[in-house]
């Protein structure tokens, strides 16, 4: 049964009301108190706010009308895992199209994606007036994270370019392995069976992937760029595990302000890196530009899911489910890229 109180503000003081009249109303199976403020609004015992203009008071109707309206997120099954699987699409498009543009070199292409973050999410910080520096206690967090997701994502580039698509993101993303433990111990998540099971099996193939010698023998297969690619991945992988668990931490900041933050410093190393390489280099031609901005649009998509993703599911099936992005990259390996 709901029990519904009705107040009466006290012009005097604004900390003060007058109980009035109570209403009751039966709800199914939950027992809530509602306070029914003469200034035109009613607080529920959630703490949610209803307008009360539309509404009469009489009891078992105003009851009625008391009902909370779902959020799309609340009517939505599994919501965090559907974020997380379109952030996997759209970060695995995007690494084909790393891997297509062989003209530029991988930091430059880093830089105009994360370019495009930049302009997008700078909008919505200054039209709704965000604490660009972030929450007040979370802002060490908020520079680990663009700084976990800089180096992710400047290793991960890098990787891409010394090895098949399919064993970079492979290793890349065993960071499952990395985030189910660190999830237990820093943010007190429960360990199921299923994940510990994921995680060996994921574990065991970064090991076929990567093929060590001590395991395997030497047959040749061991270049010195695949060398330095494998690392790359799993430097790649430690930092893309790092990004998740802080990402949980901060769910209180706003959104634009965590991509804006990684985004800016990703820039920063990129573009000082290619400048210091001498690399820079402008695109061949309009399919070059039309790729730039399609990476571009298509980081935004990327930062934008996983991060919704996170504020609605645990760390530890959130990294899980991006796993899909080994399937995703051994198709586009075998349909678009040629390889074996």
């Amino acid at each position: 049964m709901n029990i519904i109180v009705v107040t009466q503000n006290d012009p005097d003081n604004h900390h003060h009301s007058t109980p009035g009249r109570v209403f009751t109303s039966s709800s199914s199976g939950s027992s809530a108190v509602n306070t029914l403020t003469l200034d035109g609004s009613v607080e529920c015992g959630c703490g949610r706010k209803y307008s009360t203009a539309s509404l009469p008071m009489g009891s078992n109707e105003l009851g009625q009308k008391l009902v909370h309206k779902k959020s799309i997120p609340e009517m939505i099954p599994a919501f965090g895992i559907m974020m997380s699987i379109l952030s996997v699409v759209a970060f695995s498009v995007a690494s084909v199209i790393v891997k297509i543009i062989t003209e530029l070199h991988s930091l430059q292409v880093l830089f105009i994606r994360c370019t495009f973050q930049v302009i997008f999410y700078l909008i919505p910080i200054i039209y709704h007036r965000q604490p660009i520096f972030g929450v007040r206690g979370h802002r060490i967090d908020l520079f680990l994270r663009a700084i976990a997701g800089t180096s992710a994502a400047i290793f991960i580039y890098q990787a891409y370019r010394l090895i098949p698509l399919g064993d970079a993101t492979t290793i890349q993303f065993s960071s499952p392995v990395i985030v189910i433990f660190l999830a237990v111990f820093i943010l007190h998540e429960p360990l199921t069976c299923l994940q510990v099971f994921t995680g060996i099996a994921t574990f065991g193939g970064i090991i076929i992937i990567a093929k060590p010698e001590f395991i395997f023998g030497s047959d040749g297969y061991g270049t010195p760029d695949r060398t330095q690619g494998l690392i790359f991945s799993v430097v790649a992988a430690c930092s893309t595990a790092t990004v998740m668990i802080i990402l949980r931490k901060l769910k209180t900041t706003p959104l634009p302000v965590v991509i804006i933050w990684f985004s800016g410093v990703a820039m920063a190393a990129s573009l000082t890196t290619v400048l210091i390489v001498d690399q820079w280099r402008w695109p061949a031609g309009w399919l070059s530009y039309g790729l730039l901005v399609a990476i571009g649009v298509l980081g935004i998509a990327d930062q934008y899911f996983m991060t919704i993703a996170l504020h609605y599911e645990s760390a530890g099936p959130v990294a899980i489910t991006r796993t899909l992005n080994i399937v995703l990259a051994f198709v586009w390996d075998v349909w678009l890229l040629g390889e074996e």
